[in-house]
């Protein structure tokens, strides 16, 4: 039987890192192994891991495991729990992300279908779990992917939502740009395609994901908006710099629209009220391509 393996990289994420656990712990069909990618917390993450560990390990069997990895960034988190990971699938989502209780089923039943035998990564759907109308946007996206449903492949995997076979890390691995700045999940995508790696969505793999970062305006994630542009280039693909140079102006568009959706609304209470735009609001941790210091704080040349 094909093994799941799913790599979380963490920072201070200790009010989230339970609901994404509790929900791979209970998926139809069983996630083999989970490793959690400590990325130099300095809050109550890794204790409350710890706790998971104690609990769900037998003396057997032990599907949750720690993985301390000092070097802050994303990229140096994900390769660890990557290289870590001992499945024969090994799958990535966020800390703030909780998995349909069918992503399991969903993603093992890709790989082991022989039709998708050619295929050696996949991505799903991507949801707001903390934004208004979600199952509606839902449908959106699933009629939307329905054209990719006869086998049309793609580039693109989404960094909270996708898995791959262990061979084909094997294969990029070493070929990644290691840029804190870039789209670390468009550029393992690039190096996937690189190597001949071919990738298919899967509608039915749904995650869903905080929209925190989309509460502060387009001018302050500015620098998250145009890391398409500094993947290109770290990767020398010109024909992708171009691509991403002319999807700028819709980015930042549709960026403004998701602000002026998200910053207003308020989930616990269910309310979307248009004064909350002009309340200051606080980032609790850097964006993916920003640098931070050792107490997670956004380094202050990007903002």
């Amino acid at each position: 039987m094909t093994t799941l393996s799913v790599v979380i990289p963490a920072f201070n994420e200790e009010d989230a890192i339970g609901r994404c656990l509790d929900h791979l712990l209970n998926q139809t069909r069983p996630v083999d192994e989970i490793v959690v990618v400590d990325n130099a917390s300095t809050d109550g993450t890794a204790e409350i891991v710890v706790e998971y560990i104690r609990r769900y390990s037998t003396d057997s069997e032990r599907r949750i495991r720690l993985l301390p990895e000092p070097t802050p960034g994303v990229v140096e988190a994900v390769s660890a729990g990557m290289s870590a990971a001992t499945g024969d699938v090994v799958a990535r989502i966020d800390a703030d992300s909780q998995a349909d209780p069918a992503w399991a089923e969903h993603v093992l039943g890709f790989f082991d279908d022989p039709a998708n035998r050619e295929y050696g990564a996949m991505t799903g759907l991507v949801m707001l779990s903390d934004g208004p109308a979600r199952e509606r946007l839902l449908k959106m996206q699933t009629r939307a992917a329905e054209k990719f449903a006869g086998g049309k492949d793609i580039d693109s995997l989404a960094g909270a939502n996708m898995a791959l076979r262990r061979e084909c890390w094997s294969l990029v691995e070493s070929k990644l740009t290691r840029a804190h700045d870039v789209w670390d999940d468009l550029d393992l995508s690039l190096a996937l395609v690189e190597q001949g790696v071919r990738c298919r969505l899967v509608p039915g793999a749904v995650v869903d994901t905080s929209g925190r970062q989309l509460r502060f305006s387009p001018i302050r994630n500015r620098h998250y908006l145009t890391g398409g542009v500094r993947t290109a280039k770290a990767r020398g693909d010109r024909r992708l710099l171009r691509r991403m140079r002319a999807d700028l102006p819709f980015r930042f568009a549709m960026a403004t629209v998701l602000w002026l959706i998200m910053r207003p609304w308020d989930d616990a209470e269910g309310t979307w009220r248009p004064y909350r735009l002009l309340r200051p609001l606080e980032r609790e941790r850097a964006l993916i391509t920003d640098g931070r210091d050792g107490h997670g704080s956004v380094s202050p040349k990007r903002l």
